[in-house]
């Protein structure tokens, strides 16, 4: 907790808060989402520049950082004690300059202050779809607005930009800045966030009577439709999606407030815009008044408003507080198909979780290309190309109450994206490719917990937004989500060492983990004569997954951003694939050494990546350093590497890592002897968790070391390490994300010992104790290898009882367990479980038989010895 005394010295006006010990954070700090919302370190509220620079040179010298705050709808932005959060609620000016056409206002102003001040003057500017967002906060992102079509994006309007630099500097940027002003003002539009404090903006300004509406009030429809009506919806929306430039068309589902005559019934409505006269409105939007949409609507009415309402419809969903986040997509065409599949999984959402069924929503809106294309200047924004050429927005927004529903909130949202994305949708690679235009899909402004920031910005940009970041802030005094890591870093080869990289962890987890590892560590670190990646015709090696697939395909460098096209369009001439007769039954990543793990099991026979996991370590040489600690299978170097990874090549069951960030080494083995986790038959719990870490390291097929019986260690003194180290273990909670499930069922076995067994037969009698996880898991293990009927015998239950308790033991620990390397869940996990099973039963006598996995009859041993009295 910082001292209040050790803070500098500020000006008058300035607001300096420390939360106290007891204080909850949502107390301290109020934001649209308590999603990765804990106590910052101090709360100060300036109130002029110098106090702003006074804060950023205390955070740098006590490596804390500066979150600015504006709207405090940045869901993605952690706020814990090693920060300063700093609200720009003084910076609230706005200056409308109407002979040049521009509006200045400060870096704390909200949306619904700039609509009031220019409305009220006959002005309008690009402002977001919700008028409690931060007008800064939302130039940063890209600022897609209502006027895309007319004008193009908030950032193809900036003027300039007034920002306070991390070394304390105030500049002054604009579109035609130079040199390093001009790189900094070019990352700002579209991928801002962390590299400065921004204090004003100035935006391009227009009048409102130059768009020709009635009374200066644009024209309005609005049709409400009921659950059964979801197909009539769906085709009007599809014949709206790609509207002219004046015309905007927003599809909403919701649930119905409480007061309505049927509470949570879902909504559906489609709400349409024009920028321009009623009359023009009505021909543009003609689809609307056919008797076949209308006479499915509960209401169809047309009117008009003025722009200072823009935003009223999406008031109920400015409240602060629960837990919510933002996941979006655009799209070049969505089909009734998909809208109605997304309608009926959002629905089944909300009965499934009744924590975020009042709550969540999804929004569908079509906007006009015509002004994002036309101000694109060469590409040197940060909002892809790509995606300016899209006119469906599609934005999924969890909203749950209580925190126990954020995993299934986020798996409806990421099965949403995944629905639009698909490519008879929008042309795009079902695995989103690794071509920047493929891949790019989401919006900056939408950033969320588990992103792929490579669907956000293309990889030059990522590389970019580094290079800049290390050149203004190189002591990391700004959060920013590229560097600090809120989401995923790309599965893409890195620049710098050309591997695969799954994952990366900030400069202070990289401290911790150094720490906290064995002295003896493996690292890999490829030079540019290291070539790991391999073509799948011709063999040839090389460094990069770009260089391998513009090597298959023939692609030159004028065609990269548009290969997948000129691939279609046979343009594509010289490729490996060419000179081998183009065989159709092949892909350019179907070398294990090419497949991510996003791409293993949709493009190849292998059903894992080539290479492990690994940390990113990134030391005073600012090269990444590829860090594994010890374990059973693992490389030792890169030769072991490439000498293993073509064993699996040959036969993929042989795999040596099944991706777990943190097998179970003999350090860690050592360590839980040492806190006396196996030293009595109490302490089960204990037991079964260091033993299911253990069965999570497999080489080649054979078992993990199994733990001796009996072993009764004395308890260690008190270690000062000992709690670091537990805090750096993975947790059981954590679940086994991308190991194989057929792994998972055979070491299983290895949860069974006396003790345990001992433990299952004396809790089975006992409604309380059914409902311990780990009893569950060695019940499972048991009930692998030997019949319901034998099973009932062991524990001296009915065989109804053992089926029941069978089946959600099997249930639990699927949901855990059998996960691929994004989370996902296993299709199907009773099938498998009962195909394990059915090994085991005799095809003539339908006998059950011990066969290897069996471990020689060890299911009956436990039994014998713990005979139920």
């Amino acid at each position: 907790m910082l001292d209040k005394h050790s803070l500098p010295q500020f000006s008058a006006g300035c607001e300096v808060q420390i939360p106290s010990p007891d204080a909850k954070a949502d107390d301290c700090v109020s934001r649209w989402s308590n999603t990765k919302l804990g106590k910052p370190a101090a709360i100060i509220v300036p109130s002029n520049e110098e106090n702003i620079v006074a804060a950023i040179k205390y955070a740098a010298a006590n490596g804390l950082k500066v979150i600015p705050v504006n709207g405090a709808h940045g869901t993605f932005v952690p706020i814990d004690e090693h920060c300063i959060y700093l609200p720009l609620s003084a910076f609230d000016r706005i200056d409308l300059d109407e002979e040049a056409g521009s509006v200045t206002f400060g870096g704390g102003v909200i949306t619904r202050d700039v609509i009031r001040t220019l409305s009220e003057k006959g002005f309008y500017t690009c402002v977001p779809n919700s008028s409690a967002v931060g007008m800064a906060g939302f130039c940063l992102g890209g600022g897609s607005s209502p006027l895309n079509g007319l004008v193009g994006l908030a950032i193809d309007n900036i003027l300039r930009i007034r920002i306070i630099m991390a070394n304390g500097e105030k500049r002054v940027l604009s579109s035609s800045s130079s040199g390093e002003d001009a790189r900094l003002f070019n990352v700002l539009c579209g991928a801002g966030f962390g590299f400065g404090v921004i204090t004003s903006i100035t935006l391009r300004a227009w009048r409102i009577r130059d768009l020709g509406m009635d009374e200066d009030k644009m024209w309005t429809r609005k049709l409400l439709f009921p659950p059964t009506a979801i197909q009539a919806a769906a085709t009007l929306f599809t014949k709206l999606q790609n509207p002219e430039p004046r015309l905007l068309v927003t599809l909403i589902f919701v649930r119905a407030p409480p007061a309505a005559p049927r509470p949570g019934a879902p909504m559906i409505m489609l709400s349409i815009g024009f920028l321009g006269s009623a009359a023009d409105g009505e021909k543009a939007a003609a689809a609307s008044f056919d008797e076949s949409v209308t006479s499915q609507a509960m209401i169809a009415e047309s009117g008009t408003a003025a722009l200072s309402s823009i935003n009223d419809v999406s008031a109920p969903f400015d409240r602060h507080g629960d837990y919510k986040e933002q996941y979006s997509a655009w799209c070049s065409s969505l089909s009734v198909e998909t809208i109605v599949a997304a309608f009926n999984r959002w629905v089944r959402f909300g009965e499934e979780t009744p924590e975020a069924k009042m709550t969540s929503f999804l929004v569908l809106a079509a906007k006009s290309t015509k002004g994002m294309l036309e101000n694109d200047v060469e590409g040197k924004k940060f909002f892809p190309r790509s995606l300016r050429g899209r006119h469906i927005f599609v934005q999924a927004v969890p909203w749950w109450t209580v925190e126990t529903a954020e995993e299934r909130a986020r798996a409806w949202a990421a099965e949403t994206l995944a629905m639009v994305n698909a490519p008879q949708h929008d042309g795009l690679a079902a695995d989103n490719g690794f071509t920047d235009g493929d891949r790019v899909t989401a919006y900056a402004a939408n950033l969320s917990k588990g992103i792929d920031l490579t669907t956000t910005w293309p990889a030059p940009k990522i590389d970019e937004i580094k290079k800049l970041k290390g050149l203004w802030d190189s002591k990391g005094v700004f959060w920013n989500p590229v560097v600090d890591d809120c989401c995923n870093m790309p599965t893409e080869p890195d620049t710098t060492t050309g591997l695969l990289l799954t994952s990366t962890i900030t400069q202070r987890e990289s401290q911790h983990l150094e720490a906290a590892l064995p002295q003896q560590k493996y690292r890999l670190i490829l030079t540019d004569g290291e070539r790991p990646f391999i073509c799948n015709l011709c063999h040839q090696r090389f460094h990069s997954l770009d260089s391998v697939l513009c090597h298959y395909y023939g692609i030159k460098d004028d065609q990269r951003s548009t290969w997948r096209q000129c691939w279609q369009a046979n343009e594509l001439v010289g490729g490996c694939w060419e000179a081998h007769g183009k065989p159709a039954d092949t892909s350019w990543c179907d070398h294990p050494s090419c497949l991510t793990s996003r791409s293993a099991s949709k493009h190849s026979q292998y059903l894992r990546p080539f290479y492990p996991e690994y940390v990113v370590l990134r030391g005073d040489s600012g090269r990444a350093e590829c860090v594994w600690p010890p374990g059973v299978g693992w490389p030792v170097d890169l030769t072991d590497l490439l000498a293993q990874n073509e064993r699996y090549r040959r036969s993929p069951v042989t795999n040596p890592w099944f991706l777990c960030k943190w097998p179970y080494t003999a350090e860690e083995r050592a360590r839980d002897e040492r806190l006396g986790h196996f030293a009595t038959p109490t302490n089960v719990v204990s037991i079964a968790s260091a033993i299911r870490r253990n069965v999570q390291v497999a080489h080649h097929g054979e078992p993990a070391p199994a733990i001796s019986q009996g072993f009764v260690p004395t308890m260690p003194e008190q270690d000062e390490d000992i709690s670091q180290e537990s805090q750096l273990r993975r947790t059981d909670a954590d679940g086994c994300l991308g190991e194989d499930p057929e792994v998972q069922l055979l070491y299983l076995l290895d949860l069974v010992t006396p003790e345990t067994f001992a433990s299952l037969q004396s809790t089975s009698k006992t409604g309380e104790g059914r409902k311990s996880g780990i009893m569950d898991d060695i019940l499972l293990g048991v009930a692998l290898h030997t019949s319901d009927q034998l099973l009932a015998e062991y524990l001296g239950l009915a065989p109804a009882e053992v089926r029941g308790w069978l089946k959600q033991a099997a249930h639990d620990f699927a949901a855990v367990h059998f996960r691929d390397e994004h989370g996902e869940p296993h299709p199907d996990p009773r099938a498998l479980i009962e195909t394990f099973r059915r090994r085991h039963v005799e095809q003539s006598s339908g006998n059950w038989v011990a066969l290897a996995c069996c471990q020689g009859g060890k299911i009956s041993r436990p039994a014998r010895e713990n005979a139920v009295q």
